[in-house]
């Protein structure tokens, strides 16, 4: 937390010689930052500040508003890259991308929907905490792993989608998704998956509908996790 609510600051010039930025340095600073152009280390472009020695997003810049996405070929995003990016409403992020870090998305109050790439197998916890008014989550299809908390307090998300590739689910991943009507869950085998601790809490398992694969309804009906929702559709 270097810059944590330095307010007063407006611009930080990162010089030549710096050549480690630790995770959060920059989670709560909302001012401009430049890079001198003789640093081997990083770079800015686009309005992210980015480590070119292995490709990372480092931090987006609070002052990006409206629908956000890049050309830059990152290979992976750090801790807390976008959190508190309370103006962006939506982002489209390139397959280059193979792994974003946890809290990524944390606190952006206004993000809407979010194009996560078809390279992504881990979704880490916390990526989308407190995104009150997130709608629309385009998930990879082989996605292997949802963190704990993940969508905590995601309560305008309505939907949601669990490729057959997930084999687990930490605790209080979608914790107080309100909002939550339908959930696609395209495991043939429920079993399979490693369920955390309340991974369901808040979510109205009497209206939000279970829909899950052709012939595998009974299977969901007699899993503890699963089966506590009422009404189960097996039409996928």
């Amino acid at each position: 937390f270097a810059f944590c609510n330095c307010a007063k600051i407006e611009d930080i010039h990162i010089n030549s010689i710096v050549n480690k930025i630790s995770n959060l340095a920059f989670s709560y600073y909302d001012g401009e930052i430049s890079v001198d152009s003789t640093n081997t280390n990083y770079l800015v472009e686009e309005g992210l500040l980015i480590d070119k020695r292995i490709n990372e997003i480092v931090h987006c810049q609070h002052n990006k508003e409206g629908h956000f996405s890049f050309s830059y070929r990152a290979i992976s995003m750090k801790l807390w890259a976008f959190a508190n990016c309370d103006k962006i409403n939506s982002i489209s992020i390139p397959n280059s991308v193979h792994k974003i870090g946890g809290a990524a998305f944390y606190g952006c109050k206004e993000l809407q929907i979010i194009k996560l790439p078809d390279s992504l197998k881990n979704i880490e916890p916390s990526t989308f905490k407190d995104c009150i008014n997130l709608e629309l989550v385009d998930m990879p299809k082989k996605v292997e792993t949802i963190g704990a908390r993940a969508f905590n307090c995601c309560a305008n998300l309505k939907s949601i989608s669990i490729p057959a590739s997930v084999f687990s689910i930490e605790g209080l991943a979608l914790e107080n998704c309100i909002g939550l009507n339908s959930i696609y869950s395209y495991s043939h085998v429920p079993s399979e998956i490693k369920i955390g601790l309340k991974i369901f809490k808040g979510v109205n398992k009497n209206s939000c509908i279970l829909h899950v694969p052709i012939g595998s309804k009974e299977k969901y009906k007699i899993n503890d996790e699963w089966g506590s929702f009422t009404n189960i559709i097996d039409d996928l």
